[in-house]
């Protein structure tokens, strides 16, 4: 019997189909669950270790299932896209306070980008939906300054382990914040807009650096490297005020490439 090359090519991909399922499957009944029934500790909290091991076991099937497609004649950029795009969102879902996230997100975009997939609308629609919500939350900025939203504003201040304020920011703070936060999102719409303004680069580079920046953290309170996890703090920057500041990152870097 003689093969031809569609028919390699398909037992190919059902080789690493069947690899990736069988993999995932039998890891988790025969590895995963009976090694979390167990009591163990090992210097990291239980349930964040638990889910590392779970995405760490399963991001391998999802490579795999890119290799498949790649055998089955999907191009190489959609075989990288795919499978960092989809890994990115596997860990966004169960840990989100992992480094791995937004690294893969980041190639996901870029792969996007080299191969095509990632057109001047989709920018569009990231830069525009990042300026969303930096005018969202410069106009929350501004309420602070105005002396409203105390609890808000409470929620949003770094804790130590015991749940006390680092910080006390006066009203003139929330005032200059919420300033650099809407002159960010104006930055973003005229870039995208393609609205010639001078300077408009250098500063919408800056506002980018400077969410990137606090998107990685100080290393103790804030952002994906911080050390204090279990405050009431820590648990909200982790859900919502690292991502986004990740997102507006992702969306000054969409308005420049626009």
């Amino acid at each position: 019997m003689v093969w031809s090359d569609t028919m390699t090519s398909i037992a190919t991909a059902l080789g690493f189909f069947v690899l990736a399922v069988a993999h995932s499957v039998l890891g988790e009944r025969g590895l995963l669950r009976p090694l979390f029934a167990q009591r163990w500790t090992i210097g990291v909290p239980r349930r964040p270790a638990e889910l590392i091991f779970r995405f760490a076991w399963h991001i391998t099937s999802i490579a795999w299932l890119g290799l498949g497609c790649l055998a089955l004649g999907a191009s190489p950029w959609q075989v990288l896209a795919g499978v960092a795009l989809v890994s990115g969102l596997v860990i966004f879902v169960l840990l989100r306070g992992h480094l791995a996230w937004p690294i893969f997100f980041a190639t996901a975009l870029a792969a996007g980008l080299t191969g095509g997939l990632v057109g001047a609308g989709t920018l569009t629609a990231l830069s525009l939906t990042a300026a969303l919500g930096l005018g969202v939350a410069g106009l929350l900025h501004l309420r602070w300054a105005a002396g409203g939203g105390h609890d808000m504003l409470a929620a949003a201040v770094p804790t130590d382990a015991g749940g006390r304020p680092l910080l006390r920011p006066p009203w003139w703070t929330s005032l200059g914040v919420a300033v650099a936060l809407l002159g960010a999102a104006a930055a973003m719409v005229l870039r995208t807009l393609g609205v010639a303004v001078p300077g408009l680069q250098a500063a919408l580079v800056l506002a980018t650096a400077a969410f990137v920046l606090r998107a990685v953290g100080d290393g103790r309170h804030v952002g994906l490297f911080k050390r204090t996890r279990d405050t009431a703090f820590a648990r909200l920057d982790d859900r919502y005020y690292t991502p986004l500041v990740v997102l507006f990152a992702f969306g000054g870097v969409a308005a420049l490439l626009r």
